[in-house]
């Protein structure tokens, strides 16, 4: 059996489908394709049900009616798990997506890396575009990809075309109930189902690659796309978006990530600024004469400044960074901690001293590690699923 999947989802196509299926059938010799019709007035199902018995790759699906884009390919997609196929490459019917573009899209698929688990193809990215558009539409089609690009978290510059190829695998892992959208808003949403299971596999890394494709505005046939249609993807994605941002906390996490990034900020650059101060100690502490017993005490005051700052470095910056590459932290909080007072040297009225500099580097690293460990332990505690930098 092929390992690859073609799924057609049609509706009065049958001025289209004919040419198409013949193209694809010679482009792509090793693949299958299903076409889905949801009982096409036109004929589109009768006509590809009687080609499919001259031809064994081509399978047809029969719907009952016209029950909506997304639950074509969401059945489509069922199709691949329950057939055992590695490979589902979705598509139009109307070339409005080019025949030409599938053996790239699915060459790229197969080379790479399992973390790989979608391959997009893209008309927002360097060698892609639109043919046929008035500006309008190209203006709104850029404005809904921002949208949903910023409501569902989603790493990709064209989050709307339905051009792509998916790994079955990601797919068995979707709870397709769980999906909300029925027509046009599927595409950004499945992405973003897609998204949040290649996450509970371990996938941090962008699971999506996006190749260059021209769309171009169907020749034959009449568009399914209306206003309602429009008005309903944009409620459904914004309705998404706002379990994205707050329901699986995405909103905390970078309101976390933001405030502590710039907690850290601010603590170093209030740091550098104490070098210039000419009496620090009063500055910190109160005490006016830096040779008494009181500052004396208060110079040990170091450390503690140097494990907060390392504490906020761990959780600002090097977070993310595995155990095996914890050194990169370790060495930058060190380098900045000895930077710190060698600099004195030449810093007036302020003077290099070896205990400081060692308080310097050893409360940086200390505080990195106190970060280190309460932050294991909280994802420990919280279930959070592990980083990868």
């Amino acid at each position: 059996m092929n390992k690859t999947l073609i799924a057609l989802a049609v509706y009065n196509e049958r001025e289209n489908l004919p040419d198409l299926l013949n193209e694809l059938l010679t482009l792509v010799p090793d693949a299958d394709i299903l076409v889905v019709d949801d009982n096409s007035p036109d004929g589109t199902g009768v006509w590809a049900e009687e080609f499919s018995q001259t031809q064994p790759r081509v399978k047809v699906l029969h719907r009952a009616g016209k029950l909506g884009l997304g639950t074509a390919v969401i059945d489509a997609m069922k199709f691949a798990i329950d057939r055992g196929y590695e490979f589902m490459l979705n598509m139009d019917a109307d070339f409005s997506h080019q025949p030409k573009y599938v053996p790239d899209i699915l060459s790229t698929m197969y080379d790479a890396p399992e973390s790989v688990v979608t391959v997009i193809g893209s008309r927002y990215v360097p060698g892609g575009g639109v043919e046929g558009w008035p500006v309008v539409r190209k203006f709104m089609s850029a404005g809904v990809n921002a949208y949903a690009r910023f409501m569902l978290s989603l790493p990709v510059r064209d989050t709307s075309g339905s051009f792509r190829c998916y790994r079955v695998s990601i797919l068995k892992e979707l709870d397709f109930s769980a999906v909300r959208s029925k027509g046009y808003s599927f595409f950004e949403e499945i992405l973003w189902h897609i998204q949040r299971a290649a996450r509970r596999k371990g996938i941090f890394s962008c699971p999506f690659i996006e190749r260059p494709i021209i769309f171009t505005d169907r020749v034959k046939g009449q568009s399914k796309i209306n206003k309602k249609e429009a008005v309903n993807a944009l409620r459904i994605l914004y309705q998404q978006g706002i379990q994205n941002w707050f329901g699986e906390g995405e909103f905390l996490n970078v309101m976390f990530n933001c405030g502590i990034k710039a907690a850290a900020i601010v603590y170093t650059v209030m740091l550098v600024v104490l070098l210039v101060i000419p009496d620090p100690y009063f500055f910190l502490n109160g005490v006016p004469d830096p040779n008494t017993e009181e500052s004396k005490f208060a110079s040990n005051s170091h450390l503690n400044v140097f494990i907060l700052m390392g504490f906020l470095w761990e959780l600002a910056f090097f977070r993310r960074l595995l155990w095996n590459r914890k050194w990169l932290a370790w060495l930058s909080a060190v380098a900045f901690g000895a930077f710190f007072e060698i600099i004195q040297i030449i810093v007036p009225r302020r003077t290099f001293d070896p205990v400081d500099i060692n308080q310097n580097m050893v409360g940086a690293v200390t505080g990195l590690i106190i970060a280190y460990v309460l932050w294991a332990l909280w994802k420990r505690i919280a279930h959070l699923p592990p980083e990868k930098s």
